[in-house]
């Protein structure tokens, strides 16, 4: 079980485990939890392009919307509204990174009940390969959002690139699992301490053997 000191961090995994199952359902079962979108506001044209985990999804101000096939490294048509024939496409090679959080997601849960079940040195291990993988994953976010927003600057159709929800949760989980990190080394090095301390149990509170008590005294 989880002793006191690390109860914290087990805390911080837990909503970092939340955070990051969230990010993992995205488009199209969560429709505000993409990670980026195009959106254009043209008059008679206006409408949201979301990039979630496993597809894309055009949202339209008359409620309507049409998703993409549910696949891991999906393709993405930026729809250029003044001149179709100029529209980029982006590849499965930049959405395929997007997979890394499902995985990412289960990772985090084995530190999750690393943390309650096991030591903190297995917990600590735990915490920090999935903040390993959380973290290549927020990266490969930053990537995607990067050329997503290229590709709509050099398009120059009145539409703007953002990051969405999904894209700041993940950021959030990362910190998470980071500070949790963080209370587990320290909850071992207490752990530590209190080993050391405990076998030495002739050493007094002052930090001297109860021997030396007796030298240089009188008779």
């Amino acid at each position: 079980m989880a002793q006191t000191s690390s109860i914290p961090g087990t805390a911080l995994i837990a909503a970092a485990l939340i955070l990051s199952l969230l990010v993992t359902l995205s488009l199209p079962f969560l429709p505000g939890l993409d990670i980026a979108r195009v959106t254009v506001d043209i008059e008679g044209y206006e409408s949201d392009q979301r990039m979630g985990i496993w597809s894309s999804c055009m949202y339209y101000t008359t409620g309507i919307h049409t998703c993409g096939p549910r696949e891991p490294g999906y393709e993405m048509e930026v729809y250029n509204v003044l001149n179709p024939s100029s529209s980029e496409v982006i590849t499965s090679a930049w959405t395929r990174g997007l997979v890394l959080h499902p995985i990412a997601t289960a990772f985090i849960l084995i530190a999750f009940l690393a943390s309650l079940f096991v030591s903190n040195v297995i917990a600590l291990l735990a915490t920090s390969f999935a903040t390993c993988i959380a973290s290549t994953a927020f990266i490969l976010d930053i990537v995607l959002y990067a050329h997503l927003h290229s590709i709509v600057k050099d398009a120059n159709f009145g539409a703007a690139a953002s990051t969405s929800a999904g894209f700041w949760l993940s950021f959030a989980s990362v910190v998470f699992l980071a500070i949790a990190g963080v209370v587990f080394h320290f909850a071992r090095r207490r752990e530590i301490r209190s080993l050391k301390e405990a076998s030495y149990p002739l050493q007094s509170k002052d930090g001297k053997h109860w021997a030396d008590k007796f030298k240089n005294s009188e008779f």
